[in-house]
């Protein structure tokens, strides 16, 4: 994900849940330099769980995933970055981003 990939999302989304197609899009800032982009979809309880939600990071116009949490998958995943999980975030960050961006036609 690009920083102005970011600029583009957080123009379109907001830290409400949006229901489009199939699932609820929510982009948020937690604080200056940390977003989560989540999707999510409806439970069996009413509610709503996370499939996935990443966390990024912003150091000078770098966005990097340091974090996912998939609530909805069997079993659950918690990903936090390592050597070992760096691949493997960037790429669920990427699929994300498109995922995103197809919602709003962006």
């Amino acid at each position: 994900m690009t920083y102005a990939e970011l600029l583009l999302l957080s123009d379109h989304y907001d830290d409400e849940k949006e229901f489009l197609g199939d699932g609820y899009f929510r982009l948020r800032q937690k604080d200056g330099q940390h977003y989560e982009l989540a999707y999510l979809k409806a439970d069996a309880c009413g509610t709503t769980s996370v499939n996935p939600q990443i966390t990024v990071e912003v150091i000078d116009k770098k966005v990097r995933a340091v974090s996912l949490l998939d609530l909805f998958s069997t079993p659950v995943r918690n990903i936090s970055e390592s050597e070992a999980t760096e691949t493997l975030l960037e790429q669920e960050l990427v699929a994300l981003v498109l995922k995103f961006k197809a919602a709003k036609d962006l």
